[in-house]
């Protein structure tokens, strides 16, 4: 009996999610549940929206933004590091450098690294000079929520990227808590951390002052040794040689910290936000080159500072007056030590310094329901100083970066039919002083200066009630970023010779949604095509380090799906929920008419769920399985190098006791073992064992 009631739930869950497609959207009085954007009030550095829309959208502040939001405060999984989650998003593609404390990137739609911008709030948290950030060095326990923005991204955010933007909200106070984690896995890999938040009892009623005071401190610190097994072929073409070692000089020991004030101040909310990182450990080579002794030492800090005003509220609708502004400043060091020359750039010990400071005006003024407009202004300035005690001395470079949004919102109801429109226009001018730092250049200057306007416009229709339309077109420039220019001092070598980028975006697509009964969910379709030019790609040599090069013309077309939902089972069986996304790309380098290599025509994710009570001393118990595939591809321009396809599997379990304050998480990674290689021959560690347990106090 008990098959059959199982069987009978999950057809009846898979025919909810496939065919009914439920929203997101849910009412007021329910609590945010798997990717629920939470419902609060709009702040600089906190909430993204104030009211509730008719129309069925991934983000309250632009419902035709191709966007999925993942609530992060009552996530709890076994040391799961930021690209996990982002998996959870159609289009997205995690690429990870080894193990635990190795590089990690996110692409968007087949799109570079680089072209994914990278928001704390509202502030740039990419490294000082642009580039690809790095998720490793921002664990998503010190976040509330993550934000992804595919392709186009909402004018309030002022940002403007060839791929899209990933914005990340910080942990603030929610209520009188505690909460103490202690972590262990595989591959000697130990760490802890600790959290707390207070927010004064009154907030409701204190929101008319202009807002609540509120608190919130995280640290933690992890160590890994790295030493995780790899197959060695060192001879592709000779079959026979494979043997099995363990990844040397990959050990790494990072800490890290942030902080969340909110205060009302002059009829608005002031809110600070501070955010401290550190790491340091070997640089492993790739699988058939290893090092020894070079080792790399990072460090970075910001704060941030924000104040926002909100007045004319409506009950529905968007408020008549918001105005904000926010600076920061972001520093950050880099030690890079190789004196023995295994890298093979030569002999180094580099100490690189940079700073970043930004400031940021934006206002969003409603003077109709269905008509507003919104405006932002920023302005950054970067310095970067290299130092190599090996070499000769390298002058200073800087960038002064200003931009700019406005956007007009219209939103009319034609009969029962709402629509949102939103053209826009953008500009953004970059003014630079670059010193070469590449010996066969070195001493040489450069002032490249580039200005260039962009626009979008974007359109939604709720044709039915549980149905909403897409669409939207737009362009996009990026200058070429420090790194491309100069460098990591590793395995990336710079060219300050590259020229900027200009993309052309159409996006189409839908969202669907509703709730019958104890079934919810969400169903979002879209297809894309991108057009570049001057695309900057990386061109892999024989001493496996990659340099940038600009190449003429670039397609990408492809398709994206995310359906997610959930069912509540009878009596005390508890509750099934399911999410699955889907990309197909087609990237070509139409210069060479070649695949644009380290993009897989195929991504699938697949994440099965249950929850339901538990036993003797066990209050709830959560179990799961987490299947991503990531199709073949290719590890160089001339489509010689096949990166084959790999399917990874992972189960968890997650047991409530002692009233819910205390939390035991267990997880498998790669359950078959499958490893594998990834960017620059980097292998990949297979099967991994996490076990995290949580202390807490409401």
């Amino acid at each position: 009996m008990a098959a059959v009631l199982g069987v009978r739930h999950v057809a009846v869950f898979l025919c909810v999610c496939a065919a009914m497609a439920p929203a997101r959207a849910m009412a007021d009085d329910d609590p945010p549940k798997g990717n629920d954007p939470p419902k609060r009030n709009a702040a600089e550095f906190s909430a993204t929206g104030r009211t509730e829309r008719p129309l069925q959208g991934g983000s309250d502040l632009d419902p035709s933004a191709a966007a999925t939001v993942i609530d992060m405060r009552r996530r709890v999984r076994a040391e799961e590091g930021l690209d996990e989650v982002l998996v959870e998003s159609p289009g997205a593609q995690a690429t990870a450098l080894g193990g635990v404390g190795a590089y990690r990137t996110l692409s968007l739609r087949g799109t570079d690294a680089e072209h994914t911008l990278v928001l704390l709030g509202t502030v740039p948290l990419s490294p000082v000079g642009g580039g690809a950030f790095d998720l490793s060095t921002l664990p998503p326990t010190l976040l509330d929520r993550v934000e992804v923005y595919r392709g186009g991204s909402p004018a309030w955010l002022g940002a403007g990227a060839i791929g899209g933007v990933l914005r990340l909200m910080p942990a603030e106070g929610t209520g009188k808590r505690a909460r103490g984690v202690v972590t262990y896995g595989s591959f000697g890999t130990y760490g802890a951390r600790a959290d707390a938040s207070l927010t004064e009892p009154n907030a409701v009623e204190n929101a008319t002052d202009g807002g609540h005071r509120s608190f919130a401190v995280a640290v933690g610190a992890r160590h890994s040794d790295g030493d995780f097994p790899y197959r060695l072929d060192p001879t592709p073409l000779l079959p026979g040689d494979e043997t099995n070692v363990r990844r040397t000089n990959a050990d790494a020991d990072e800490a890290q910290g942030v902080a969340h004030l909110r205060l009302p101040v002059g009829g608005g909310s002031i809110t600070f936000v501070g955010l401290g990182y550190g790491r340091m450990g070997g640089v492993p080579g790739p699988a058939v080159r290893p090092t020894a002794e070079a080792h790399r030492t990072l460090t970075r800090g910001l704060a941030a500072l924000g104040w926002e005003r909100v007045s004319g509220e409506r009950d529905a609708g968007p408020p008549q007056l918001r105005v904000a502004f926010g600076g920061s400043l972001s520093v950050e060091q880099n030690r890079f030590t190789d004196r023995l020359n295994e890298v093979g750039l030569g002999a180094r010990a580099t100490d690189d310094t940079g700073s970043r400071g930004f400031v940021r005006a934006a206002t969003e003024w409603n003077p109709w329901r269905a008509a507003g407009v919104t405006g932002v202004v920023t302005f950054s300035h970067d310095a970067y100083a290299p130092s190599d005690s090996l070499a000769a001395p390298v002058g200073a470079s800087r960038r002064e970066t200003v931009a700019g949004a406005l956007e007009a919102r219209w939103s009319p109801r034609l009969g029962p039919v709402p629509f949102d429109v939103r053209p826009s226009v953008r500009f953004e001018g970059a003014f630079s002083r670059l010193e070469e730092i590449r010996a066969e250049r070195q001493g040489e200057d450069r002032t490249p200066n580039t200005f260039a306007p962009t626009y979008r416009l974007a359109a939604s229709a709720g044709v039915l009630p549980w149905l909403t339309l897409h669409a939207s077109g737009a362009s996009a420039v990026r200058v070429p970023s420090m790194v491309e220019l100069f460098g990591d001092r590793g395995y990336l070598v710079g060219d300050s010779r590259l020229r900027p980028e200009t993309s052309y975006t159409v996006d189409g697509g839908l969202t669907a949604g509703g709730r019958v009964g104890a079934a919810d969910g969400h169903l979002e379709a879209r297809g894309f095509a991108t057009w570049t030019r001057d695309l900057i790609r990386y061109a892999l040599t024989s001493q496996f380090q990659t340099v940038p090069e600009n190449i003429a013309r670039a397609r990408l077309l492809g398709a994206e799906l995310e359906a997610s939902g959930g069912v509540r089972l009878g009596g005390d069986e508890g509750t099934l929920r399911g999410l699955v996304t889907a990309t197909w790309l087609r990237a070509v380098d139409v210069g060479l008419d070649r695949t644009l290599p380290l993009r897989p025509k195929l991504q699938l994710y697949a994440r099965p769920e249950w929850t339901g009570p538990g036993v003797a001393f066990i209050d709830t118990v959560t179990l799961y399985a987490d299947v991503t595939h990531v199709g073949s591809n290719f590890g160089d321009a001339a489509n010689l190098v096949v990166l084959q396809a790999r399917t990874r599997v992972g189960v968890g379990a997650v047991f409530g006791m002692a009233k819910g304050r205390l939390d035991a998480a267990f997880s498998i990674r790669d359950l078959g073992d499958t490893r594998g290689q990834d960017v620059l021959g980097f292998p990949l560690p297979g099967r991994t064992v996490f076990l995290t347990l949580t202390a807490k106090t409401e």
